[in-house]
């Protein structure tokens, strides 16, 4: 008999954490509880940081990062323009985009999602091909500009 009386217990006690809602079925209240003390100094930053980086991973927000992307590499342009001028303009825009290409591999290597890319299989020997490329290219542009006439 006090087996039946505990499950009856039970029962009455499951009735009363759940509470009765607007919806379909009941909901626990346990669900809208904190489970864990409010955050303070840099882990409040991060998780602000959390929830703007999950707003931006939105579809609608897309077309605005598109945007803000088309209007930085404008930007890139008139921020090297104005530092270097026209004499180090190509200078300081390979060095705006090369400090924001290793900044890009920082954050993904320290955020850990560098791992997202471990099966890509890239060999560095291409990467490596492409620095004497580079060299020969520029090389080449001398060479041309030398033959013109131009004077540096």
């Amino acid at each position: 008999m006090s087996s039946s009386n505990s499950s009856t217990g039970d029962v009455a006690e499951e009735k009363k954490t759940l509470q009765p809602s607007q919806g379909w079925r009941p909901v626990d209240a346990e669900v809208w509880t904190r489970r864990e003390p409010p955050t303070h100094g840099l882990r409040k930053i991060k998780v602000f940081l959390d929830r703007i980086g999950s707003l931006l991973i939105e579809p609608m927000a897309m077309p605005f990062l598109a945007l803000a992307g088309v209007i930085g590499f404008l930007a890139s342009f008139t921020v090297a323009y104005d530092i270097g001028g026209v004499r180090f303009f190509g200078l300081v825009m390979l060095g705006i985009w090369g400090s924001i290409t290793v900044l890009g591999i920082l954050v993904l290597e320290r955020s850990g999602y560098s791992r997202n890319f471990r099966e890509w299989d890239f060999p560095l020997r291409k990467i490596l091909y492409g620095i004497p490329g580079l060299f020969l290219g520029l090389a080449f542009i001398y060479f041309i500009l030398v033959v013109l006439g131009h004077s540096f």
